[in-house]
């Protein structure tokens, strides 16, 4: 497979034999080899010990393998990955290697494709050097991943000093005081906020310095929790960003009603039938 030794196959064979005793998992190895033995391969490669933590019961690869093959080719960059959903990471580890054409990685359930691994497997067994790595995570494209990063988290700030005087202007000081940034937890919203009747406001944040209509990305679970909270769910599109300073604009309820999807992440713009509104 991809110019391995057959002591290299036979060692990757011994580990996934040991364990799949251990967690029932099921890979594999015929001429078309399956997405779980290609991640195999390339942990190896990348000289990871194969773990359950790597491969759930299903056999499907996880995020933890993919934040462990990004961290160790980007050691130098000291990039956070904690907190990103698979598809982000696959899409992170893309850009690192090169792999640009980000629709072919993943089929219309969001699911990461063979072709995605195949593309990585190339990369990582054809000799690739720790040097061309390391140079590769400071390419352009990686170092955008980073900026958008650093960007969605000002943006999040300014939403909260936002918020915190809406409130305060209202009259409603303890609920500004209550507002919290729940960015890091999963929730399907960055941040938690009221309405002036004391109703939560869960608030997801899309920052741009880019005019309003510029495109956004979506996760399935921010789409999920805004189908599950219609009447508390906010989008606040945050525009022409600079500086810590930037314009703010609304959806408010099912962003798969108010939005139209690419399946991807997603790739959101606003549905031309649904109308921005003031925060």
């Amino acid at each position: 497979m991809n110019g391995l030794t057959r002591h290299e196959m036979d060692d990757i064979q011994i580990q996934v034999d040991q364990l799949s005793n251990k967690a029932d998992l099921s890979f594999n190895w015929s001429s078309n080899p399956s997405k779980q033995s290609m991640a195999a391969v390339i942990l190896y490669r990348l000289g990871i010990t194969l773990n359950e933590k790597h491969f759930s019961r299903g056999g499907t690869v996880t995020g933890e393998a993919l934040k462990e093959i990004i961290n160790l080719l980007c050691q130098d960059t000291g990039q956070d990955t904690d907190g990103l959903s698979k598809q982000n990471l696959a899409i992170q580890l893309g850009l690192v290697l090169g792999i640009n054409a980000v629709h072919k990685n993943f089929s219309n359930g969001s699911t990461i494709t063979s072709q995605f691994w195949k593309e990585v497997l190339v990369r990582v067994t054809n000799n690739v050097s720790k040097q061309q790595l390391s140079s590769l995570s400071k390419s352009s494209s990686y170092r955008k991943i980073s900026a958008d990063k650093d960007l969605g988290v000002e943006g999040e700030k300014f939403v909260i000093n936002f918020e915190k005087k809406r409130l305060n202007n209202s009259g409603f000081s303890h609920l500004a005081n209550e507002v919290l940034d729940v960015s890091q937890e999963n929730c399907g919203y960055d941040i938690l906020s009221f309405d002036d009747d004391s109703k939560e406001r869960l608030i997801e944040v899309k920052t741009t310095k880019n005019n309003l209509d510029f495109p956004f990305f979506l996760t399935r679970n921010e789409v999920n929790t805004s189908k599950l909270n219609l009447t508390t769910y906010w989008l606040y599109r945050v525009y022409g960003f600079s500086n810590g300073h930037g314009n703010i604009q609304c959806l408010k309820g099912d962003m798969e009603l108010l939005t139209d999807l690419t399946p991807r992440s997603f790739s959101a713009i606003k549905h031309p039938n649904s109308n921005w509104i003031s925060p």
